[in-house]
């Protein structure tokens, strides 16, 4: 798919990676998180592959060649019409933002990441990232780079909207792999704004453009490589009858575990950019190019309108911070246990009995009896 040149050929290995992913999804049948995780996956997904085969088959009839080496000179020459060739190329880029899991096509991700196997989401949010930038690639940069102009208004508008909508839903996120999930959402807006700064008021330098094509792809390729030990994190916590994906379930990890505690640490201080992914997205504003394309405010450092890309910078820290304060946080579970057995045992005899069979009920003590449990089956 990666190293193809026509246009069926990629549309062939995507939908083989994307149909292999629905899948995966439903490996639970009896889970009905999964499966209606995967119904969504493949609903969405389906809607999505239209709008992709759709485009191309636009493109193919503006240019009347399938070969993506072809159309790029065909369109560079000026013989097409315009008009078909920008409206194949919205349902191109709506096809390539579901792959990307970018706003507004983002909605299959949180319950996909979700409903899934974690060992899946681990699988789900890494190599089909890189794979959807490679066609991101080969189609928008490889093909259709003359119509830079039009598609870096696209990319712009998604990309501002990911980074405001996968930071601020992601910070009151209370499941781990759904925060995970929207930051994977911010992050791609965050791609996009490198993707979109390789040409410059429409005119396409070589130089420039390779430095900021090659900012994206480092980014994409880091950004994998800080999510899978988190997810796999989330994985190795698992037991038997036992998902530890909600952030409560980290409590007092890193005296359970400070191996695994110190992983996670990396992992949430780099995903929300203190220090390394702060270095990262430095590295992608930086190398990026002085003007950003049409429109956009020229800032050294920025790639994006304004301050919209600074400010979403800070947001993320707080969703890592909760997940780092109950990872760290060793005294939390049992100050709430304790503090709910005194308020109940400080009220005068037999007055308190019925809120005493309450609390032994409670979600404070049944959160206690399944931290107690999960000690001990772990010999602790």
């Amino acid at each position: 798919m990666i190293g193809s040149n026509h246009l069926l050929v990629l549309y062939l290995g995507l939908e083989l990676l994307t149909l292999s992913s629905y899948a995966m999804v439903a490996l639970r049948r009896d889970h009905e998180a999964s499966v209606e995780a995967a119904m969504k996956y493949f609903v969405l997904g389906a809607m999505a592959s239209g709008f992709l085969l759709y485009g191309m088959s636009m493109i193919y009839g503006a240019t009347g060649t399938l070969d993506i080496g072809e159309i790029f000179k065909v369109i560079d020459a000026g013989e097409t019409k315009p008009q078909i060739l920008v409206f194949g190329l919205v349902f191109l880029v709506a096809g390539l933002a579901f792959k990307l899991g970018a706003v507004p096509f983002h909605m299959w991700t949180p319950d996909v990441y979700h409903g899934a196997p974690t060992s899946i989401t681990l699988i789900i949010g890494s190599a089909p990232k890189l794979a959807a930038f490679a066609v991101v690639m080969r189609l928008l940069v490889d093909g259709l780079l003359p119509l830079a102009a039009d598609w870096q208004q696209m990319l712009a508008f998604m990309a501002i909207a990911s980074l405001l909508i996968g930071n601020l839903v992601g910070v009151v996120q209370t499941n781990l792999k759904r925060m995970l999930a929207y930051s994977t959402i911010s992050h791609m807006g965050f791609l996009l704004l490198g993707l979109m700064s390789g040409v410059v008021n429409g005119e396409v330098d070589t130089g420039t453009a390779q430095t900021a094509y090659s900012a994206a792809m480092f980014y994409v390729v880091t950004y994998v490589l800080t999510a899978l030990p988190a997810f796999g994190i989330i994985l190795l916590l698992a037991r038997e009858g036992f998902e530890s994906e909600e952030i409560a379930d980290l409590a007092g990890l890193n005296q359970r575990s400070p191996l695994y505690a110190a992983i996670m640490t990396i992992c949430m201080f780099s995903l929300a950019g203190i220090p390394a992914g702060g270095l990262l997205r430095q590295a992608v504003g930086a190398r990026s190019p002085g003007g950003h394309g049409p429109d956009l405010q020229h800032r050294p450092g920025r790639v994006c309108r304004g301050d919209v890309a600074d400010r979403c910078l800070l947001l993320p820290a707080r969703g890592q911070g909760h997940v780092l304060r109950q990872a760290f946080d060793r005294w939390r579970d049992r100050r709430a246990h304790g503090r709910a057995l005194g308020a109940v045992l400080q009220r005068p005899a037999g007055a308190g009995a019925g809120d005493l069979s309450r609390w032994l009920d409670g979600p404070v003590c049944r959160r206690h009896r399944a931290s107690t449990d999960f000690l001990r089956r772990n010999g602790q």
